[in-house]
């Protein structure tokens, strides 16, 4: 079985454990693994092979946004780790005499750090609200994030049945999700829409990825409420309104 096969196999051994954003990240990168070790039987590869495919990787470049350059500390640890993955499951398998991985460093990215953008000072959070005051709904999702530092695919999740205006609190438990069809054998990737997914405290350790409850000041829940008052009020207009062309139609009829 050719390695590229054999990475598919992995993947689809873990079925539905993983998420969809999670499958697409492993497409992206497994398409530099499999191509310079695709084609190679997975009994026949080599530690020599593995090294000299982890160690040529901080060499090559890659374009961003037209720009040619250097692969990132972070992109070269999914690349490590997924060949990690895949060649411990050959051993496993006795497919492969050793896990060889495991003699093998993790190399350094050769890409120039880039600065850190610098969080906002309070004379900044006071010209964004300033900016977002006439936009009722921007207004409360800026307040929220400002408030609570979630992420906006959080607050985007979020239904007016979260936020406890007698407890000044706002309960974070589901999360926008992208949705796509992936073919691990041919490593492609199709978004096909988005998706609510409840949040679980069932992975430990990282709290920050887990269901919370937070306070809110006095400002942000009146942002919030008056943006539910305003959905609330567009809903009412929409049905007003196909009332009337249910009416002006029978009256044409």
């Amino acid at each position: 079985m050719p390695f590229k096969d054999f990475l598919a196999y992995v993947y689809e051994m873990q079925g539905e454990s993983i998420k969809d954003t999670t499958k697409e990240c492993y497409v992206n990168y497994s398409k530099q693994i499999v191509k310079e070790l695709g084609d190679i039987k997975i009994g026949d590869i080599t530690e020599d092979d593995c090294r000299r495919f982890i160690n040529n990787l901080p060499k090559k470049k890659h374009k961003t946004n037209g720009v040619s350059e250097y692969y990132a500390k972070k992109s070269i640890h999914k690349v490590y780790v997924i060949l990690g993955v895949v060649i411990e499951y050959a051993a496993r398998k006795k497919l492969i005499e050793a896990d060889f991985m495991e003699y093998i460093d993790e190399p350094l990215s050769n890409k120039t750090p880039v600065k850190k953008n610098k969080a906002f000072v309070p004379e900044d959070k006071e010209k964004i609200l300033v900016a977002v005051a006439d936009d009722i709904q921007m207004n409360a999702f800026v307040r929220i994030s400002m408030d609570t530092g979630i992420r906006p695919s959080e607050i985007i999740a979020l239904h007016k049945e979260d936020i406890d205006f007698e407890n000044k609190t706002i309960d974070i438990n589901k999360t926008i999700s992208k949705k796509f069809n992936v073919d691990f054998k041919k490593l492609t990737t199709k978004k096909v829409g988005v998706e609510i997914l409840p949040i679980k405290n069932d992975k430990g350790g990282d709290v920050d990825k887990s269901r919370r409850v937070l306070s809110l000041n006095d400002e942000t829940l009146k942002a919030v409420k008056a943006h539910i008052n305003a959905v609330e009020k567009d809903k009412a207009l929409v049905k007003k309104e196909k009332k009337m062309e249910r009416v002006r139609y029978c009256l044409q009829t």
